[in-house]
């Protein structure tokens, strides 16, 4: 870990020209910092995350027509409403300060901040900046020509009476605020092959309506993400479904005589969470998110609240995997909720989804209560 301080722009354009695949975020750019990025380029694929409030470009901290220049050299570049952080990411190094990609970042201000290789922490920087990346908005070259009929109409004032508006995305802010978790079907002994199709398995157990404990599962809450998955042949946990839940109530959320006569588990696994808003990807298990592969392995101690929380109070040689034995389901950490909704959405952008006709063709038990 390098410290950086003054050195700023000879530490960044090291790493920039050593690069091939870069991610820069900062919420503000000038031209003169643009330029020398678009100088230095070459075939380097990058992306480039910022903001698009128009009050910056009014007020002069960052240029409007930067972003135009970036976009026109072939760079991507999105909008983050509320964006502040400064983070550089460069293959496998990565700056973190306080310096914006401007004039006043690179060389006028008293800036800090620390450049770092190390593989657990990049992998940590690199998924949360995409989940911050996927909530941008594209820059679009033609919306910018109105962004700056807007500006034109309102210059700037000492004291602004009206403010412009933001252009850039939003965060999801529920995936972080909600407690996330992980609801699994199968035992050690009882394992799915990865060809399975999900929708068969839909069929055969109801979870398109309800995911199913041995005892009250009172720690959920209304609105929660469950993640739903069966253990698999190679040891994994294939995540083939997402939902959000209803809040537990023990007089409405048991299993019927008739759910029980037709899946006789359900006799030792009676109590419900309902679940609503529910995504299945549609295909087999092998195309599905899986939790050790890419959560797991990527995150160690901290894919989990518990083992997060045990790393926190000062326990080493943490295990994550030991937290899942003998275990209903697990909580992921909120870094582990955004890595796995990363992961989720893109095996549903690539693969889709079931769709809502076929879905209509199994029995859903939420449909013989009433859910408040």
């Amino acid at each position: 870990m390098q410290s950086v301080t003054k050195n700023l722009e000879q530490v960044f354009f090291d790493n920039f020209n050593q690069s091939s695949n870069i991610t820069l975020v900062s919420p503000f750019i000038t031209l003169n910092i643009c330029n020398k990025i678009i100088a230095h380029l070459g075939n380097k694929k990058l992306r480039i995350l910022t903001r698009f409030n128009l009050n910056d470009f009014r007020s002069g901290v960052s240029n409007l027509t930067a972003l135009e220049r970036l976009n026109a050299n072939g760079i991507e570049v999105r909008g983050l409403n509320g964006l502040h952080a400064k983070t550089y990411i460069l293959d496998d190094v990565v700056i973190t300060t306080s310096a914006n990609l401007t004039s006043g970042g690179f060389y006028n201000n008293l800036e800090h901040g620390v450049c770092y290789d190390d593989v657990a922490t990049v992998m940590e920087t690199k998924s949360h900046i995409d989940f911050l990346w996927n909530s941008g908005i594209n820059f679009d070259p033609e919306e910018a020509k109105t962004w700056k009929e807007e500006i034109k109409r309102i210059p700037p004032v000492p004291k602004l009476n009206k403010k412009l508006s933001d252009k850039g995305g939003v965060v999801n802010l529920k995936i972080v605020q909600s407690q996330t978790f992980v609801k699994w079907m199968g035992t050690g002994k009882e394992r799915a092959a990865l060809h399975f199709e999900v929708f068969g398995i839909l069929k055969n157990t109801g979870c398109n309506y309800a995911v199913c404990f041995s005892k009250g599962p009172r720690r959920y809450k209304q609105g929660d993400i469950v993640f739903i998955s069966f253990i698999t042949e190679n040891g994994d946990y294939a995540i083939f479904g997402r939902a959000k839940a209803h809040r537990f109530m023990d007089n409405r959320d048991r299993a019927s005589e008739g759910e029980v006569e037709k899946i006789g588990w359900k006799k030792d696994w009676s109590y419900y969470i309902r679940i609503y808003d529910v995504e299945f990807i549609a295909g087999k298990l092998v195309d599905c998110p899986m939790l050790y592969r890419d959560v797991v392995n990527k995150l160690d101690y901290d894919a989990f609240l518990s083992t997060q929380q045990r790393h926190l109070n000062g326990e080493l040689n943490i295990n994550p995997r030991n937290s899942l034995r003998q275990k209903q389901d697990v909580r992921l950490s909120a870094l582990g909720s955004i890595l796995l909704n990363d992961k989720f959405d893109t095996v549903k952008n690539k693969i889709g989804l079931i769709a809502t006709s076929q879905m209509e063709t199994i029995y859903n038990g939420n449909k013989d209560i009433k859910l408040v």
